[in-house]
């Protein structure tokens, strides 16, 4: 089903205001003096012209604080809110009526006037309460509704979130910087875990290399369709037990351990190599780098030469990559206790 139109009674700054969508038909609307006239568009847009997967396209022009975010909000608020056998309520003030393939849904405060006309060109009414199909569904199922699912992209860093989660994929900006930290397993996030916590910021930045990376490893012709070229270098960094805590290795107890001969070598293994990460970034290592000039910000600042970051880098890598295979793999014991074993 396609969205037609919306007409806002009172939300946020958007009073009394109605707004065409383009859809695959001709019908236009507008909303005046208790009645909901529909007009024939003259603006034909011809078949396939915005591609074969998509049917319409709609410009919101709009200086800043015009409220078009707040249409958004609105649209998100009173449409993704379904799913197939349930109606959530987000927001207030969603007084208004929404076009939505041959569905008018109406809010209870509204009187239309020539109702009975629209029902003549075959359009069905609902009335709802806080969002639509809340008071009654009518002959429009669940999953009719449900079938039409909704993308939401803000690139903008502006701290408003839409809370809906139904039938909503959100990617915008500000949604995936705060909730990245809880989309991944390795983020520390816990509330008892004060030292070695991730930041929101840093998981959000970890996360959307990892979608980049993902799309031009996987989605490459589609790349290089839209933008005409793919990324020939890629920047790689390694994480440790500080930043990724499916790095550090489970306790096991004695009692645990006692009889069982591959258990204590992959334990032993773990210990191993997460001695060995600790001597690879201890500060201890580069402190002969370190600048001798006081810092202003408090903080030390380190000169460290590029082949010194080279064969660390190669280091902390090699160490990563065997504590991954440990999951998986066993090894002799003692395998992993020198450094140049890994390289």
């Amino acid at each position: 089903m396609e969205l037609k139109y919306i007409w806002i009674e009172d939300y946020k700054n958007l009073k009394k205001i109605g707004f065409n969508f383009n859809h695959n038909g001709k019908d236009e609307f507008e909303f005046k003096d208790g009645k909901l006239n529909i007009f024939n568009s003259n603006d034909i847009i011809p078949k396939g012209f915005f591609g074969d997967s998509i049917l319409g396209v709609t410009g919101i022009v709009g200086k800043n604080g015009s409220g078009k975010t707040n249409l958004a909000e609105f649209i998100n608020y009173n449409l993704a809110h379904v799913t197939n056998s349930s109606v959530s309520f987000f927001g207030e003030n969603n007084i208004g009526i929404i076009i939505l393939g041959k569905w008018i849904f109406i809010h209870k405060s509204i009187t239309i006037e020539n109702l009975q006309e629209l029902k003549n060109q075959g359009y069905e009414e609902n009335y709802y309460e806080k969002a639509p199909l809340d008071k009654g569904r009518g002959n429009l199922r669940f999953d009719s509704m449900e079938k039409n699912r909704y993308i939401y992209y803000n690139p903008s860093f502006d701290f408003r979130m839409i809370n809906v989660r139904s039938n909503l994929s959100n990617i915008s900006t500000s949604y995936l910087a705060f909730n990245d930290l809880y989309h991944n397993l390795k983020h520390y996030y816990g509330i008892d875990k004060k030292e070695n916590k991730t930041d929101s910021l840093s998981a959000h930045y970890k996360n959307e290399k990892i979608r980049e990376s993902n799309f031009i490893i996987n989605y490459s012709d589609e790349l290089k369709r839209l933008i005409g070229r793919i990324p020939t270098e890629m920047y790689l960094s390694i994480d440790n037990t500080e930043n990724n805590q499916l790095l550090n290795f489970r306790y096991i107890s004695e009692e645990e351990l006692k009889n069982d001969p591959k258990k204590q070598i992959k334990y032993q293994n773990q210990r191993d190599l997460s001695d060995l990460e600790n001597e690879i970034v201890s500060v201890d290592n580069i402190f002969p780098y370190k600048v001798s000039e006081p810092i202003i910000t408090g903080y030390d600042i380190y000169e460290i030469p590029i082949s010194y970051k080279k064969i660390q880098f190669k280091r902390l890598f090699f160490v990563q990559l065997f504590k991954i295979l440990l999951f998986d793999n066993e090894f002799p014991n003692g395998e992993f206790r020198e450094l140049e074993c890994l390289v």
